[in-house]
């Protein structure tokens, strides 16, 4: 792993042992991938509790919550699995219960609005970002996708604008 991150065995045990407190920029990103678990885990206080960590999904698992996502445009049980939260934890972070957030994942309850908020809290994420499959998105892509919800059509063609204008840029 040392030589995924661009750093030496010390370096490394450092961080480990706790003697490294501090990560740089450019080290942080190579170990969150080579680990792979979410920058945020050394980045947030929060984000730090047991079992808050990232495990690919099976293939099954992927099918299943896709169909349940597609019904009702909520990816909730795609984002605890990735949060790695049982239905117990998101039912006493979000007051709702395990029963609740079962029908929402398999599609079978269309969640409202006050559902979605409790949920995207208990799941460390916000509403926008629970549109999306957490296993698949770039969270800076993610995190667009939670502002244009915002914006009325015409900021909406300007970011559209400002988007193809860097694309253009970028290809000549």
């Amino acid at each position: 792993m040392a030589i995924e991150i661009g750093k030496g065995r010390d370096y490394l045990s450092d961080i480990l042992n706790g003697k490294k407190h501090t990560l740089s920029s450019d080290v942080l990103t190579p170990l969150a991938v080579a680990l792979q678990c979410d920058e945020r885990y050394f980045t947030d206080e929060g984000f730090r509790s047991p079992g808050r960590s990232r495990r690919r999904l099976t293939e099954e698992e992927a099918r299943r919550f896709d169909a349940a996502a597609e019904r009702h445009n909520a990816y909730t049980w795609a984002w605890r699995i990735y949060r790695n939260l049982s239905l117990q934890e998101v039912a006493a972070d979000s007051g709702l219960t395990a029963g609740t957030i079962s029908d929402i994942e398999q599609g079978l309850l269309k969640p409202t609005t006050e559902q979605l908020g409790a949920l995207a809290q208990a799941l460390s994420t916000n509403v926008g970002l629970l549109k999306t499959n957490p296993f698949e998105t770039n969270e800076r892509v993610a995190q667009l996708i939670t502002i244009t919800e915002a914006l009325d059509p015409t900021d909406l063609q300007t970011l559209v604008d400002m988007a193809e204008t860097l694309e253009r840029r970028k290809a000549g």
